[in-house]
Formats: C-alpha cells, structure tokens, sequence
C-alpha cells in the first residue's frame, strides 16, 4: 500500500492486515483478491508463511 507520500507501508504492518482480513470467514468461503500485494519480497514470503497460494494470477500489461 502506498500512501499519500508515495512512501511503502512497513512489511509487518501489511503482512499484518492481509493476515487478519483473510483469516475472517467471507474470505475463507468466498476467496480473495489481492490487489497489489505482495510488493516486496518479505511480503511474498509472508504468503508462504499463512499458506496462502494463488489459484489464479492475472497480469495486465498496457503502455503508458
């Protein structure tokens, strides 16, 4: 997440939320999106770590 400073939000705070909110039941039963996450490589790891593994991954590639 990217605030309005273009600074990145702190790995554990994201890690942190990501895991809270896809641990609550709608996402247990219906899925997720993650839009924009994982950026950094922590975060990527931190999927691994919460057994989280895509089902699908969508790539959209346009010029500017």
């Amino acid at each position: 997440m990217i605030n309005t400073y273009n600074i990145l939000v702190n790995d554990d705070i994201m890690i942190s939320l990501i895991n809270d909110r896809i641990q609550q039941l709608d996402c247990r039963s219906n899925g997720f999106i993650l839009d924009g996450f994982p950026k950094t490589t922590n975060q990527l790891y931190s999927l691994d770590n919460m057994r989280v593994s895509p089902t699908m991954v969508v790539i959209v590639e346009g010029d500017e």
